[in-house]
């Protein structure tokens, strides 16, 4: 903004050197005609100083809006990327989360599969138990009846048979003879019959006992390996959840960041606002617009399309689900025709103060109508005007579109008083 002290320098700038061309002048004009005109050419010096300070002014303060605009584009474009990671990084968490997920289920397998197998190991281990009782009694039983046979061993020794064969021999008749030969068939019989047993169940024992480590050994092996398994997945688990907590402070920082981004916005916004409103008071100081609003009704915005979907007033905005003031309507399409590409005309005549790209508005034209009144049209898909530009009521400056802060392709129209928002629709008619 340009000071009073240096546009009253530049404005004494300007005079001096139209003074002095005035002097140059005067030398060659005589008289009272010469004098007349001297007063003349003064008069305009003055005029050509105080439109070229507001010129500068002007200059200075469009180029500031120029600065402040390629400044919310380029905040807008980092949002856009930010919004983009933050996204992306949701999506990450998502499938983390279904990984974490499946890893829990197979977790709770590998748990009831470790259950299982430890209750067959003590179930084997049990029958081995058995098997192990078993064959101590086995073993007794055979210690018993080979103690028996000692005995009779060792009693037909102390009577002098060493052997069956003597033991009939001795017999001194052929009766005795033949009841020694039964009870000899009787002894071997018994004989065979305890070692048969005895042998039988050692082999039994021997095997069962052999079948139950074999089968202990081979659940411990796959005991050993559902643990590993589970150890590995619990591993996993561990690194999932690791990731996923490092994918929830990428969340925390992008949100802040965008926070940050979108406050940033809104000053920006803000301060184009101002310079906006400053500009407009800048050329009505110059008295460039000639328009006298007064009070007729604006044309309606999108020929054709007069279905408003948000009106003027608080809402819940649509993209960041907070209670804000809407400060337009909002004119959506038809049932079966988009209004995606219709044209957003003018309400009225008027001056062209802004066109171009405008934070949330998306592609934005700005119309100065005189007497305090403004419109802006917003999100349009493509400006067809710009700022300077004389247009007519009903003129199309913008094709709808959806740019900006925007859910759908919808014609966003503002009346503003002195730069206040009002409700737009006692302006209007078809």
């Amino acid at each position: 903004m340009i000071g009073k002290c240096s546009l009253f320098a530049r404005l004494k700038g300007f005079i001096f050197v139209r003074i002095c061309a005035v002097d140059n002048l005067e030398g060659m004009i005589q008289g009272v005609e010469g004098m007349r005109r001297r007063v003349i050419v003064f008069l305009f010096a003055i005029l050509f100083a105080l439109t070229g300070a507001t010129a500068i002014a002007d200059t200075n303060t469009s180029s500031k809006i120029d600065k402040k605009k390629q400044e919310l584009k380029e905040i807008n474009q980092e949002i856009k990327n930010t919004e983009k990671q933050l996204e992306e990084v949701k999506e990450q968490q998502s499938d983390v989360a279904a990984r974490l997920k499946e890893i829990e289920k197979q977790l709770k397998q590998k748990e009831q599969e470790l259950s299982q197998l430890e209750e067959e190991l003590q179930y084997t281990q049990g029958e081995l138990e058995r098997t192990r009782k078993e064959l101590e009694k086995a073993i007794k039983e055979a210690e018993k009846q080979e103690k028996l046979m000692a005995d009779r061993i060792r009693a037909i020794y102390m009577n002098g048979s060493s052997s069956y064969l003597e033991l009939l021999l001795e017999a001194k008749s052929i009766n005795e003879f033949l009841d020694r030969m039964v009870m000899v068939q009787q002894l071997i019989a018994f004989d065979v019959e305890v070692l048969d047993q005895m042998k039988q169940y050692r082999d039994q024992v021997d095997q069962k006992r052999a079948e139950l480590e074999e089968l202990e050994s081979s659940l411990q092996q796959k005991k050993e390996a559902v643990a590993k398994q589970k150890a590995e997945i619990e591993q996993k688990k561990k690194e999932q959840s690791q990731l996923l907590q490092k994918l929830k402070e990428e969340q925390e920082r992008y949100e802040r960041d965008l926070d940050e981004l979108e406050k940033t916005s809104k000053e920006l916004e803000k301060t184009i606002q101002e310079l906006l409103k400053k500009l407009e008071e800048e050329r009505k100081k110059k008295n460039q617009s000639s328009q006298k609003y007064t009070g007729g009704i604006l044309t309606w915005p999108v020929p054709g399309f007069y279905r408003i979907t948000s009106y003027f007033g608080y809402r819940t905005h649509p993209v960041y689900g907070t209670k804000r003031m809407h400060t337009g309507i909002d004119i959506g399409s038809n049932p079966g025709q988009s209004i995606y590409g219709q044209n957003f005309v003018a309400g009225a005549d008027g001056t062209v103060i802004f066109a171009g790209w405008y934070g949330g508005y998306g592609n934005c034209v700005i119309i100065e109508h005189g007497g305090g009144i403004t419109t802006l049209y917003a999100h349009g898909s493509k400006i067809l005007v710009s700022a300077g530009q004389q247009v007519k009521r009903g003129q199309p400056v913008m094709k709808v579109g959806s740019t900006g802060v925007s859910t759908g392709p919808h014609a966003h129209f503002e009346v503003r008083k002195d730069g206040v928002p009002v409700n737009p629709l006692p302006y209007l008619g078809r």
